[in-house]
């Protein structure tokens, strides 16, 4: 095989702290029946037979199987170098291959007669941190290089996975960064080279210092706190007691008085403040009743806020309006208004969709229902829903429900 080819098999990163999992996989597809119940899925499920016992999932994007289906080079008899990335389960099986690219090889080589080593087959590279490891086992833990597009930063499709690789690394250390060489043992994979490309960071120390023994016996600072020397020479320090702030009286309160005032006055200074205040000032002023603790502890209470991760929120809208289907297309798409000035959106089966429009035209009174998952909100505010489905109920008088009940009341032996 050319410098070229392996080129193609494994480029280059960018960068060396770049995530990485993608492999080389020599083996013959086949293809499962396209899914008819769903058309929006745009890519192609099948089976790569890599010999007479292994058999891995696998699914292409379906370009990328026109692309082949176009081509004369393409043979789907034959078995190919194939380029994947792939993810792997808990025990360390290889899981969600999918083909990348498609790579001829020579016509001698097949199933019965792979390709040597030294070509790429049954290689694989894993760049990520290292989330968990022991003697059996190497976890790591990866995400996508790219940033994801505003809105889908939750998705699914962009949260971090993990890939489990069945070897050991003794001087692994959790969130180091690690650059793994692997091969392919039947379902699994097994480590041949490893570099370590960049140490966790070193969690930092406290800054607090001890405090050092002094030979005086007494101290005292500008706030009027003072510090004193145990027998053991360290310092104990007296809190500051802080006095409360003087009372500035306006100048008409010092000259005015009437029949309420006691005789006592407040004593005022020359710069306005109150010296001494008499126990009672003004009789008609009622005292001011301040809430309790136990008052104030209920009131915060009800004022907590439980925050939670859920799952994928999910969305049904009920409809009474008849749609009106195009008679061509594989998908329909269906945009609600509801009452409250809410516009939900969702693609369905234009299909599926048709019956249910047909039991419309059956009942007498009928009520629909679309239901499907919040995938985003556009900046119009339009809600929009993925995996949507539509159903249709009969509505049935009162008097009729009424009298079906009473039917099977009447056959109830008692």
């Amino acid at each position: 095989m050319t410098q070229s080819t392996l080129e193609i098999l494994f480029p280059p990163s960018l960068s060396p702290t770049d995530f990485l999992s993608r492999g080389c996989l020599f083996g013959k597809l086949s293809l499962s029946p396209p899914n008819d119940e769903n058309p929006r899925l745009h890519y192609l499920r099948g089976t790569l037979q890599i010999n007479e016992f292994v058999y891995l999932d696998v699914f292409l994007y379906s370009r990328l199987w026109l692309k082949l289906s176009k081509s004369s080079n393409f043979n789907p008899d034959n078995a190919y170098l194939w380029r994947v990335f792939f993810r792997t389960t808990k025990e360390g099986k290889l899981c969600l291959v999918e083909l990348i690219r498609n790579i001829p090889v020579e016509e001698h080589l097949s199933l019965n007669n792979p390709p040597p080593p030294s070509t790429g087959v049954d290689q694989f590279y894993v760049r990520g941190e290292v989330r968990y490891s022991d003697e059996e086992k190497v976890v790591l833990q990866l995400r996508r290089n790219q940033k994801p597009p505003k809105g889908y930063e939750y998705s699914r499709h962009w949260k971090p996975f993990l890939i489990t690789v069945s070897s050991s690394l003794p001087f692994a250390q959790k969130g180091d960064f690690w650059d793994l060489s692997c091969v392919r043992k039947g379902e699994c994979l097994v480590i041949k080279e490893a570099n370590l490309i960049e140490k966790a960071p070193s969690p930092k120390k406290s800054s607090k210092k001890k405090p050092s023994p002094v030979l005086a016996n007494s101290t005292s600072d500008s706030n009027g706190s003072s510090e004193a020397t145990t027998e053991v020479g360290m310092i104990e320090k007296t809190p500051y007691v802080k006095k409360p702030a003087p009372i500035l009286v306006p100048p008409e309160a010092r000259i005015k008085s009437d029949s309420n005032h006691s005789d006592e006055r407040p004593e005022i200074n020359e710069m306005g403040f109150v010296e001494k205040i008499p126990a009672v000032i003004n009789s008609s002023i009622s005292p001011v009743s301040l809430p309790s603790s136990t008052e104030n502890n209920t009131n915060s209470s009800t004022n907590n806020v439980i925050m939670i991760t859920g799952k994928q929120a999910e969305i049904t809208v009920k409809f009474t309006t008849r749609p009106e289907l195009p008679e061509v297309g594989k998908t329909v798409t269906l945009e609600i208004t509801t009452e409250q000035g809410f516009t939900v959106r969702a693609n369905v089966n234009r299909k599926t969709f048709k019956k249910q429009v047909e039991k419309m035209d059956t009942f007498a009174d009928w009520i629909a229902a679309l239901s499907g998952k919040i995938s985003r909100i556009d900046p119009n505010g339009v809600i929009e829903l993925e995996t949507a489905s539509v159903a249709v109920f009969e509505k049935k008088p009162k008097e009729e429900v009424i009298n079906e009940v009473e039917g099977v009341n009447a056959n109830v032996e008692v």
